[in-house]
């Protein structure tokens, strides 16, 4: 059996630069190979307008909350989030995707696996299911 949050399947970046938060899809993500136990040893990110990457990861509790995090391979970056919602049959799991260095930030950005401003190491992420 899978790990309830095998079912999340979008991703959308946050904007808060205006007076009211908006959403835009960043594409699709595919972890339903994760395990009961939470372990992604592989899944799919396939950004908007790039090219599909492979991801490793694994959801966990801490303290009673429910927690996901991942990696693309051969890109640098994590994703980290919590699960915000969990009802009638619709997850959400609300986070920040960064990266460490400036380097780091410039090969995302070359790949167009982000769009934050210059300078802003973190893009914050909301990840639901359907």
């Amino acid at each position: 059996m899978a790990h309830k949050l095998a079912e999340l399947k979008t991703i959308y970046r946050v904007d808060f630069s205006g007076n009211v938060p908006t959403f835009t899809q960043e594409g699709e993500i595919d972890v339903s190979g994760m395990g009961n136990n939470g372990n992604l040893a592989t899944g799919k990110h396939k950004p908007a307008g790039a090219n599909e990457l492979t991801i490793t990861g694994r959801a966990f509790n801490h303290q009673g909350r429910t927690f996901f995090t991942f990696s693309h391979e051969g890109a640098p970056g994590t994703f980290i989030g919590e699960l915000t919602l969990d009802r009638a049959n619709k997850l959400m799991v609300t986070g920040t995707f960064s990266v460490n260095t400036v380097a780091e930030l410039q090969e995302l950005i070359r790949l167009k696996l982000l769009l934050t401003p210059p300078g802003q190491q973190e893009e914050p992420w909301v990840i639901t299911k359907p």
